[in-house]
C-alpha cells in the first residue's frame, strides 16, 4: 500500500504508544512532541484520545504519559485465543481415550461430556464441550458456571492467590450460593483445601450415575490458565473413573505446556 493511503493519525498514535512503552517512568508531553516531531496541540488530542481507551495512562505530580492497561489486556486475549485453539485440539485427542472407556452406546437420558473453561468477565465461563451424543462437534457455549455446584469453578476457588478468590466470593456470596449447597463454609474450605493436595476437584455432590470431574491447566509462570472438566451421567454403572482422571491430568499438562 502506497504511504500516502496510510492513515497518518493512527499512524501517529501508533507511535505515540511505542514510544511510551519504551520509557518505565512515563513521558511528559514535551518529550512526546520532541521524540516524534509533533506540535503540542496534535500530540495532546492524540494522548487524549489514547487515555479514552486506555492504551496509555495519565500520571499526576508530575504529569506525565505511559502505557495504559489495554496493551496487555489485548496480549492476554491473544494468549487466551492461543490456548483455547490448543485445548480443542487436545480435547479431541482425549475425547477418542474417553470414549473407550464408556458403554458403547448411550441411552436417550444418559450423556458424557468434556469440557474447556477460563476465567472470563467476572465468571468462569465453559468455553468449549464435546459431548458423545454429538460426536464429532466441537461446541463453543460460552456458558456460565454454578460458583459452588460445578467443578470447574470449585478448580479455581482451590487454587486462586487470597484476593482473587476474595474478588470472586464478593460476586457470588457463600450465604446466597453457596450455604444451599455445602450447608458451612467450613465444609467448602476443607474440600477445597483436598483439591489442592490431590491436584483435582470431584465434588460429593451428585447422586449415583453422576461423576463429576476438572483439573487445573497451568500456563507459564505456574499461572492458573484454565481448567478441564469432565461430566457423566449413567443409569447403571461408571467407567474408570481413577483412569479417566490420570487421562486428563496428562491431557490439561499438554494444553498448559502448549501454551
Amino acid at each position: 500500500m502506497p504511504h500516502s493511503e496510510l492513515i497518518q493519525s493512527l499512524l501517529r498514535a501508533v507511535d505515540v504508544i511505542e514510544l511510551v512503552a519504551q520509557s518505565e517512568r512515563g513521558m511528559s508531553l514535551g518529550e512526546v512532541c520532541n521524540a516524534l516531531g509533533l506540535k503540542q496541540p496534535t500530540a495532546h488530542n492524540l494522548i487524549r484520545t489514547l487515555i479514552a481507551r486506555d492504551f496509555v495512562e495519565k500520571t499526576n505530580s508530575p504529569v506525565r504519559y505511559r502505557l495504559g492497561p489495554a496493551v496487555s489486556r489485548l496480549a492476554e486475549e491473544r494468549q487466551s485465543h492461543t490456548l483455547v485453539r490448543h485445548a480443542s485440539i487436545i480435547m479431541n485427542d482425549l475425547f477418542e481415550r474417553f470414549k473407550i472407556l464408556l458403554p458403547p452406546k448411550l441411552g436417550p437420558q444418559e450423556e458424557a461430556t468434556l469440557s474447556f473453561h477460563q476465567y472470563v468477565g467476572n465468571e468462569v465461563m465453559m468455553l468449549l464441550r464435546l459431548r458423545m451424543q454429538r460426536p464429532g462437534v466441537l461446541e463453543r457455549p460460552k456458558h456460565a458456571m454454578s460458583a459452588y455446584q460445578s467443578a470447574s469453578p470449585l478448580v479455581f476457588q482451590a487454587m486462586w492467590a487470597p484476593e482473587e478468590l476474595e474478588d470472586y466470593r464478593r460476586r457470588h456470596p457463600f450465604l446466597d450460593q453457596g450455604a444451599p449447597i455445602w450447608k458451612t463454609q467450613e465444609k467448602l474450605d476443607l474440600f477445597l483445601h483436598k483439591v489442592r493436595e490431590v491436584g483435582y476437584a470431584q465434588p460429593p455432590l451428585f447422586p449415583a450415575g453422576q461423576f463429576r470431574v476438572a483439573v487445573p491447566v497451568w500456563g507459564e509462570g505456574h499461572r492458573l490458565a484454565g481448567v478441564l472438566g469432565a461430566g457423566i451421567w449413567l443409569k447403571a454403572g461408571q467407567p474408570d473413573t481413577k483412569k479417566l482422571i490420570k487421562e486428563m491430568l496428562e491431557s490439561s499438562k499438554q494444553i498448559g505446556d502448549a501454551h
